[in-house]
């Protein structure tokens, strides 16, 4: 098999980068047969974003029944010599995902991992500095930030919906409940459904069925892959001066350097005591549920959802509290009441206030909540 890049994203941009001596900056992207990669499932395809806006792809066929995909040594090794030549600095959106994904596919070791997330730039982390209440999913902040909509997801999933209809009849191995390659999931994940397995399927039946050349599902995913990877590469350079502006550099390669540590623990697995586990988590439970009885009562009853964006716009920016906007931190959806937003506008009020103690209250519950939702996972 092989791959159905074509000729001018393949060779020119690569040479240049790893001939050149300057850094270079490059977003890399992965779409996998899996989202967990502990059990069989690799990546097919792999796009590559480059400061000049050289754009390469790589796309594998898929074995239908086994769901492996079929990876040239040719591939492999083009791979290789970009990502790790010494003057390239990936960019990723979750890095750990993408490069796990390289790494179980036998493109990169263990050691070369490690050593990648080690010199990376991580577009998820540095959101979660910046906005950390907000949506840190790509495509919601390339919405935000870049004004790059989600036209490309809309139309992948409605193709892989119409080819997991015919896939199925052909007897091919659909994503479906506890497959060998995630045998803990016994229901399709929020939000993405089981779609999100099987974007290698509308590519395969073009090719099984002899679809004609210009028909949609022999690129449907090359669109979306690529603009993965120019959206990270986009939100890269709007995080990396707004980090140097606010002043949050320092904590974000302070977060950054715990990708190798974190990786490789994943990769060995850790013991867990699950009494102390229950335990703790009860514990943050009951934490997060008294966070949110004391906000509903500072709040004097006008709101019933700590979670809803509209209600907590309401009470901050209306009655009872009436503060004024972080206008800083502005989003196309109006003013965040994210972290920073919170900080700021505490300054606004009295640390006796009720506004002061409904605020404080608001950032414990989404504290609690997500040491809750990270134990649980």
């Amino acid at each position: 098999m092989v791959s159905t890049k074509t000729k001018p994203r393949r060779v020119r941009p690569i040479r240049r980068a790893t001939q050149t001596t300057e850094p270079v900056f490059i977003a890399l992207d992965t779409q996998t047969t899996g989202l967990t990669l502990h059990h069989g499932a690799k990546p097919f395809f792999v796009s590559t974003c480059s400061e000049d806006g050289n754009l390469i792809f790589w796309e594998w066929d898929v074995d239908p029944k086994t769901r492996q995909p079929i990876i040239p040594k040719k591939d492999r090794k083009e791979l290789r010599s970009l990502i790790l030549a010494p003057n390239v600095s990936l960019v990723l959106h979750n890095a750990k995902f993408d490069i796990r994904g390289l790494l179980k596919a036998g493109i990169i070791s263990l050691p070369e991992a490690l050593t990648l997330l080690a010199g990376c730039e991580e577009t998820l982390i540095a959101s979660h500095c910046l906005i950390s209440a907000e949506s840190h999913k790509l495509k919601d902040l390339a919405l935000m930030f870049l004004d790059i909509d989600d036209e490309d997801q809309t139309t992948l999933k409605a193709e892989i919906t119409k080819a997991r209809r015919i896939g199925k009849k052909k007897g091919w191995r659909i994503a479906g409940p506890e497959d060998p390659h995630w045998p803990h999931l016994k229901r399709a994940p929020k939000d993405v459904g089981w779609g999100a397995f099987d974007s290698w399927l509308p590519l395969a039946i073009a090719k099984a069925d002899d679809l004609p050349a210009d028909h949609l599902w022999r690129t449907v995913l090359q669109r979306y892959g690529l603009q993965d990877a120019e959206r990270t590469l986009g939100l890269w350079y709007l995080f990396r001066g707004a980090l140097l502006e606010e002043e949050l550099a320092e904590h974000y390669e302070i977060r950054k350097k715990l990708l190798p540590i974190t990786f490789k623990m994943e990769e060995r697995g850790i013991t867990i005591n699950p009494a102390n586990l229950q335990k703790a988590v009860e514990g943050f439970i009951d934490e997060e549920e008294a966070a949110e009885m004391k906000c509903f009562r500072f709040a004097s009853g006008k709101l019933d959802n700590l979670k809803s964006y509209p209600q907590l716009q309401g009470v901050l920016f209306g009655p009872p509290f009436r503060l004024k906007p972080a206008k800083k931190f502005k989003t196309k959806t109006g003013y965040s009441t994210g972290y920073d937003a919170l900080e700021e506008m505490k300054l606004q009020v009295k640390t006796t206030s009720k506004a002061f103690h409904f605020m404080n209250n608001l950032q414990a519950f989404r504290k609690t909540g997500k040491a809750v939702d990270y134990l649980e996972a």
